[in-house]
C-alpha cells in the first residue's frame, strides 16, 4: 500500500507539474492500440558541488509509469554541439528494484567526468531504445558555468518545473501527435526578453537558445516522412500543417498588448498567436531544417516564403530568387496557396539569413546654433556589421543642409555602441532633422527617422 500510495504521488506531481496540457490529449488516448508503449522521458535532475544525481522515469501514454529494458544513452553537449560527455547503460528490470523515491532509474554524472567547455549553456540528452528498436528522447537543458568564466546568457534552473506539451494534428488524412517538455524557465526567459519591433523579424526567428526543442519538432516529422515515404514538399506542407493547427490569438487577448510579437517557444508553450507569432515559428523550424525562407511582410498580414526549385504557385521574388507562399493561419494551405484578399497587396520580403540587424534610437537637442545628436545602436543579428550614423536638415525636394557622418563603426552581434554628432543649425528655416544608418560599404542609407518638424 505503502509503495502504490507513493507511486500515485509521483504520478500525479508529473501530470500537474507542466504549465500547460492542452485538450487534445484524452482524444490522442483513444487513438492509440498500445497504451503501454513509451510516450516520454521524465527527469529529475539535481545538482550538487560535485555531481549531477538525474533521476529517469518513462512514462507511458496514460501517464502511468513503465518498466522497459532497452539500452540508455546519455550525453552532454555544450551550445555548439561539442559532447563533454556520453555514457551507455544497458538496463534490464533488475534496475527497478530497491529504489526507495519510485520506479525510476539512478545515475550520478560526476563533474570531473566533463569535459571543460567555453560555453555556459549545455544540454543533457537522453535516448532510450527498446523493443528492438523504438526510441524516445529528451534534452534537458544545463548549467555549464561551472565549466566557464563567461558571462552567462540565461540562468537554467535544474528543476522538474515543465511545460507539457501535447499536439496532434491531421495531414493527408492520417492524425500524428507530438510531446514536448519544454522547461518553464526557456519560456520564461524568452517571456522576459524585451519586444523589438522592427521591420525585420529575423531577430526572433535567429535566437538559438531554442533550437534544441526545434529539432526536436524536426525529428518527429522527419519520422512521419520517412514512414509514409512523404517527400520534400510533403515534407513542408507537414511543418505547415503542424503550425496550422494552433490556434489563433490575438496579442490584445492573449498578451495585453496591441502589437507582441512571440518567440518560438512562446507561441509553442502559449499553444498559438497571431499570423507574425506563427510565421516566426514557420520560419524558424524551416531555417533549421536547412531551407532558405523569408518572412513576407504585408501591411496587416504576414506569412513565410521558401525558395524551392521546383515549385509552383504563388511567390514573391528578391534578389533573383522565388519565394513560394506558404500561409501559417487556418488549415489546409499548401505550398504557394495564397488567399485571395492578399493578391493584390503590396509585400515585404525578410530573408531569414546571417546577417547584422541593427536596433536603434536616437536623442537631439537644440542650442545656440548647433545641435547635438546621439544614437544608440545595437546589433541583434549574428554576424558583425559595418555602418555609419548619418544626420542632416532637411531643405526638402530631396536636399539637405549641413549633412554630416560619423565614422565607420564595427559592432559584433549582441554589441551596443553610442555615438554623438555635432551638426549646425541652418537659419531660419522651416525644417526636420533626418538621422540615419548608412551602410559602410555602398555608402547608401539603411534606415532612416525623422524628428517633427520646426521652425529654426
Amino acid at each position: 500500500m505503502k509503495k502504490f500510495l507513493l507511486l500515485s504521488i509521483l504520478i500525479v506531481s508529473i501530470i500537474f507539474s507542466g504549465c500547460i496540457v492542452n485538450n487534445y490529449q484524452n482524444d490522442f488516448n483513444n487513438l492509440m492500440e498500445m497504451k503501454n508503449d513509451i510516450s516520454s522521458i521524465v527527469l529529475d535532475l539535481n545538482e550538487n558541488e560535485n555531481e549531477y544525481i538525474l533521476k529517469i522515469y518513462f512514462v507511458g501514454e496514460d501517464s502511468s509509469f513503465i518498466k522497459k529494458e532497452g539500452i540508455l544513452k546519455v550525453g552532454i553537449y555544450d551550445d555548439k554541439d561539442n559532447q563533454l560527455y556520453y555514457k551507455e547503460i544497458s538496463i534490464d528490470l533488475d534496475k527497478f528494484k530497491n529504489l526507495s523515491y519510485g520506479d525510476g532509474i539512478l545515475l550520478t554524472i560526476e563533474k570531473n567526468e566533463i569535459k571543460k567547455s567555453s560555453s555556459n549553456i549545455g544540454r543533457i540528452s537522453i535516448d532510450f531504445t527498446y523493443d528492438n528498436g523504438k526510441t524516445i528522447w529528451v534534452d534537458t537543458p544545463i548549467s555549464l558555468s561551472h565549466l566557464s568564466n563567461e558571462k552567462e546568457n540565461i540562468n537554467p534552473q535544474t528543476s522538474t518545473d515543465v511545460c507539457y506539451m501535447t499536439y496532434t494534428w491531421e495531414y493527408k488524412g492520417k492524425i500524428h501527435y507530438l510531446n514536448l517538455y519544454i522547461p518553464k524557465y526557456l519560456y520564461d526567459y524568452y517571456k522576459s526578453k524585451k519586444r523589438e519591433y522592427i521591420m525585420d523579424y529575423s531577430y526572433y526567428v535567429l535566437d538559438p537558445y531554442d533550437d534544441w526543442y526545434l529539432n526536436r519538432v524536426i525529428q518527429k516529422i522527419d519520422e512521419i516522412c520517412k514512414e509514409n515515404n512523404y517527400d520534400e514538399r510533403d515534407r513542408i506542407n507537414l511543418v505547415i500543417s503542424f503550425v496550422q493547427q494552433l490556434p489563433y490569438t490575438y496579442d490584445k487577448v492573449s498578451t495585453g498588448y496591441d502589437e507582441y510579437p512571440r518567440y518560438p517557444i512562446e507561441t509553442l508553450v502559449d499553444y498559438g498567436g497571431d499570423c507574425e507569432d506563427t510565421s516566426i515559428l514557420t520560419a524558424a523550424l524551416l531555417k533549421q531544417m536547412g531551407y532558405d525562407v523569408a518572412l513576407i511582410r504585408f501591411p496587416r498580414h504576414m506569412g513565410v516564403g521558401v525558395n524551392l526549385k521546383d515549385g509552383y504557385g504563388y511567390y514573391f521574388e528578391y534578389n533573383g530568387k522565388k519565394y513560394f507562399y506558404l500561409e501559417t493561419t487556418d488549415n489546409g494551405w499548401k505550398i504557394g496557396a495564397l488567399p485571395d484578399e492578399l493578391k493584390n497587396e503590396k509585400a515585404e520580403v525578410y530573408p531569414i539569413t546571417e546577417k547584422p540587424i541593427y536596433l536603434w534610437d536616437w536623442k537631439g537637442y537644440l542650442y545656440n546654433g548647433y545641435a547635438e545628436i546621439t544614437v544608440n545602436i545595437k546589433n541583434a543579428g549574428n554576424l558583425e556589421g559595418k555602418v555609419k550614423v548619418y544626420c542632416a536638415f532637411d531643405a526638402g525636394n530631396g536636399y539637405v543642409y549641413n549633412p554630416t557622418e560619423s565614422s565607420i563603426l564595427t559592432i559584433k552581434p549582441g554589441e551596443e555602441k553610442v555615438v554623438k554628432l555635432k551638426i549646425n543649425v541652418p537659419y531660419n528655416k522651416q525644417t526636420r532633422l533626418i538621422v540615419g544608418l548608412l551602410d559602410a560599404n555602398t555608402d547608401r542609407l539603411i534606415d532612416v527617422k525623422y524628428s517633427a518638424e520646426f521652425k529654426t
